[in-house]
């Protein structure tokens, strides 16, 4: 793949544009996008309509980008039953098409940039992951014979399904697609991933709570004048509850 097809916003991984040397990308200081986004869904969700005023910052984006700047037919013609988003969802509730819309032009702009994290997350989006298995090829419709009934001579590969001995393959009764961490039982994520909401948030470091309790120098750190957000131990390395 040629590197010009390549993200371009900072990044690159052609060591002909290293950071001492010519180069395409840009060294983003500002990022007007960005504004405009966060303009877009604040003024949204403060007034649930599309002012004229993020209208023009959309269709700004839209315009840049050389796509159809007609942002209501992309609304209307959005079905969220399709799509497969953990975005589209506050909590366990579904959002509004327009609102799903304005998530996935950040999703489009600024998912390279790693700002993808931070909006599921202030979201709840991740309420939704509850045993979420990471899907591999589909393996069980066609694909396993080209191991167990290789043409041109080529060497059989013996696939064992999960719960036969020497497993080295999900089971088909798990689905058609294989799943690579539910082959061995042993496997932290053979059940799936499951979203801990205590990670929504941060722990405060055991530190400050040391030094704010009331009587300097004092273990008694429930005396604290701050206090720890919720799940999390005043401890130090403690993980949060459920984990």
């Amino acid at each position: 793949m040629s590197y010009r097809l390549l993200c371009k916003k900072g990044l690159t991984p052609d060591p002909a544009q290293g950071p001492t040397l010519p180069s395409e990308t840009a060294c983003i200081i500002f990022r007007a996008a960005e504004a405009y986004l966060n303009y877009i869904e604040a003024d949204y969700e403060l007034n649930g309509t599309i002012s004229g005023k993020s209208m023009e910052y959309w269709q700004a984006l839209r315009n840049r980008a050389g796509m159809n700047t007609d942002i209501n037919k992309t609304i209307s013609a959005t079905d969220l039953n399709q799509e497969i988003d953990w975005g589209r969802y506050s909590g366990n509730d579904l959002v509004s098409p327009t609102l799903y819309n304005i998530r996935r032009e950040r999703r489009i702009e600024l998912t390279a940039e790693g700002f993808r994290w931070n909006d599921l997350k202030r979201w709840r989006s991740l309420d939704k992951v509850q045993n979420f298995h990471t899907e591999g090829i589909n393996l069980w419709d066609e694909t396993y014979k080209r191991y167990t009934e290789p043409a041109n001579g080529l060497e059989i590969i013996a696939l064992y399904p999960q719960g036969e001995s020497s497993a080295n393959v999900s089971s088909p009764a798990d689905g058609k697609y294989l799943l690579p961490y539910r082959i061995n039982a042993n496997n932290i994520a053979f059940n799936g991933y499951t979203w801990n909401q205590h990670k929504y948030l941060e722990p405060i470091a055991f530190d400050h709570f040391r030094l704010t309790t009331a009587t300097e120098g004092s273990s008694d750190y429930s005396s604290s004048t701050i206090y720890q957000n919720p799940g999390w131990k005043i401890e130090i390395g403690s993980l949060p509850e459920g984990d």
